[in-house]
């Protein structure tokens, strides 16, 4: 069994090699490492080249869109299962892999989710989640499962094929959850990392993620007055008043609480 990881990269040297070193640190070895670069000229091709990885592949992203990028990585990606992985995330078991080539079956698990933790900038945990799959709420709620904390069964796409929307982390679970019974296993599977530069942790840059949410709930038949509506109205009310910054205070505050650094 091989499985591909799908990572997008732009100047992305901060944390890389700490990413890297949390692939190169499983007891699996039969991975891909298929990048998307957009252009980087600090160290992050070099870092990425001097990996021991057992297979990788660089391809030059040609757009400005990171959802594009990883679309473009999957369908490049040869592995039975696929995942999308952030140049700033981390895999927090070093027996992941080999633990899901020994519960899975490459016939019948079509999507495959674990496990996951939100961390900060300086790698503390910030909350952990140990999703049940719900289509109907997340659907019509917010996607709870995590772009890093699951993977996609490249048997699904010989079926249905690949339609470019495979950079967009709730589209690929709302196309495919419908029609398969997704296989939950019960280990932390990986780190997100939120912080000020991340789409997850700047309000301004994640007022995108919502909008592009919103359009995919509507495109699979969410209600038209769901969740995603809401958030997506109070965030946009929130830019227009520029009263944004009260959320980022609030996020602050609660996570100094629990003795979290947010910078």
């Amino acid at each position: 069994m091989k499985f591909s990881i799908v990572m997008p990269t732009m100047n992305s040297e901060e944390y890389l090699l700490e990413t890297i070193n949390s692939i190169q640190k499983q007891s699996y070895t039969n991975i891909e490492l298929v990048v998307i670069d957009k252009n980087s000229s600090d160290k992050t091709l070099e870092i990425i080249r001097n990996s021991k990885i057992n297979k990788l592949i660089i391809i030059p992203q040609t757009d400005n869109s990171p959802e594009s990028a990883v679309a473009r990585g999957f369908k490049a990606a040869s592995g039975d299962y696929i995942q999308f992985l952030g140049s700033d995330d981390l895999l927090l078991n070093p027996k992941s892999f080999e633990i899901i080539s020994n519960e899975v079956n490459l016939e019948r698990d079509m999507l495959i989710y674990m496990n996951y933790v939100h961390i900060n900038k300086n790698g503390h945990t910030i909350k952990e989640y140990m999703p049940l799959f719900n289509y109907e709420k997340i659907l019509n709620n917010y996607n709870f499962i995590s772009a890093t904390s699951f993977l996609v069964n490249k048997r699904i796409f010989q079926k249905y094929g690949f339609d470019g929307n495979e950079g967009f982390d709730l589209d690929l679970i709302l196309r495919f959850g419908k029609n398969t019974k997704p296989k939950k296993l019960n280990i932390f599977h990986s780190a997100f990392r939120v912080h000020g530069k991340s789409h997850s942790g700047n309000f301004y840059k994640n007022l995108r993620n919502i909008e592009n949410d919103l359009i995919i709930s509507r495109k699979y038949g969410g209600h038209i007055f769901n969740k995603y509506h809401i958030r997506f109205l109070i965030m946009k009310l929130m830019v227009m008043t520029k009263l944004i910054f009260l959320l980022e205070i609030v996020r602050r505050i609660r996570w100094k609480i629990k003795g979290i650094n947010y910078a």
